[in-house]
């Protein structure tokens, strides 16, 4: 089927994207500086911040509504899963 993601100009639009991070992370403008420091003041103050930056750090794809759609949908999977000991089950959402 159609998929946005394989189409000419979704690529090249996420190779700009990509290009941009990448001169933004590797800039020494003081502006981008100024921008890093207010908000590592902002947002490093919460644990959940915190948390969030060390994902994001180790996946830089994480996507954080991606995330809890799958939890919502395979939780009350995995639940009943755990509670008659459906092995199986919970081998093939856990692992």
């Amino acid at each position: 089927g159609f998929k946005v993601e394989q189409t000419q100009a979704y690529q090249k639009g996420q190779a700009l994207v990509d290009d941009l991070k990448e001169k933004y992370e590797t800039s020494d403008h003081p502006m981008v500086h100024k921008v890093e420091e207010y908000k590592e003041r902002v947002f490093a103050g919460s644990e959940a911040s915190q948390a969030m930056h060390e994902i994001r750090m180790r996946d830089p794809g994480f996507d954080m509504n991606i995330f809890l759609r799958s939890i919502k949908l395979d939780a009350p999977v995995v639940t009943r899963a755990f509670l008659k000991h459906d092995m199986a089950a919970l081998a093939d959402h856990c692992g």
